[in-house]
């Protein structure tokens, strides 16, 4: 599909509806990775967000009458590449901050995201900014403002977390936005939980390998639920 096919087919309502899901999904991952975060190590939290989620599309891709082999090739590896990145950046930061700040407040600083998607919106995809929108983004600034209170040491450093979180998501986005007509919504799907888990994973081998067996034993079957309720409403 092209992207002036792409443009003709916008539904905006339904686009609504599916971000607020996402915005559900996502509040609960949140709240989940808060109280895991208390036991388990970051790493092990994003292996499973990523490795749920690649493992979800393959399956769907192998079942019978899906797409098979064809599903996982992609037409923009660059592309997938670069958008796995980001968001691996932005669970990361997200996830370490939800280490250190309460769920409410980490929300809030992250909430700064639409802001910065519709500055590069503007910028980068020349897209128009009704007035009214310019007026909410500016709410939202003074609202993540008012919330870090700078220079009241409430937080310290640990708020560039949710900060760059946002930042790499808008990022995240935008690039999304910019190329979506280019691969199948599903392929991009599947190569966003496999850039995560290939990264992820040696990375856990190497920081967290020698621990991995005593820390898998020990774990209560209730976490490995909440393991894959993590990397299931991340898919999602």
């Amino acid at each position: 599909m092209s992207l002036a096919s792409a443009e003709g087919s916008r539904h905006p309502l339904l686009g609504i509806v599916l971000i607020v899901g996402t915005g559900f999904a996502f509040a609960t991952m949140d709240t989940t990775i808060r109280h895991l975060s208390a036991t388990l190590p970051v790493l092990v939290l994003l292996c499973a967000r990523y490795s749920v989620q690649a493992a979800m599309m393959a399956l769907w891709f192998v079942r019978p009458g899906g797409s098979g082999r064809s599903g996982f090739a992609s037409q923009h590896p660059r592309f997938q590449l670069a958008r796995g990145l980001l968001l691996l950046g932005s669970s990361a930061m997200g996830f370490l901050g939800l280490a250190h700040l309460p769920v409410p407040e980490f929300t809030s600083i992250a909430l700064l995201t639409p802001v910065l998607v519709t500055l590069l919106s503007a910028w980068l995809l020349h897209e128009k900014v009704a007035p009214a929108r310019w007026a909410l983004v500016l709410g939202a600034f003074i609202g993540a403002l008012i919330v870090v209170r700078p220079g009241s040491g409430l937080f310290g450093w640990v708020v560039l977390y949710p900060l760059a979180s946002a930042c790499c998501y808008a990022s995240f986005q935008v690039l999304t936005a910019r190329l979506s007509g280019l691969e199948d919504p599903l392929t991009t799907h599947f190569w966003t939980g496999f850039v995560g888990t290939a990264v992820v994973v040696p990375a856990l081998l190497l920081v967290h390998g020698a621990e991995l067996a005593a820390l898998a034993a020990a774990m209560p079957a209730s976490h490995w639920a909440l393991l894959l309720l993590v990397g299931t409403l991340g898919g999602t």
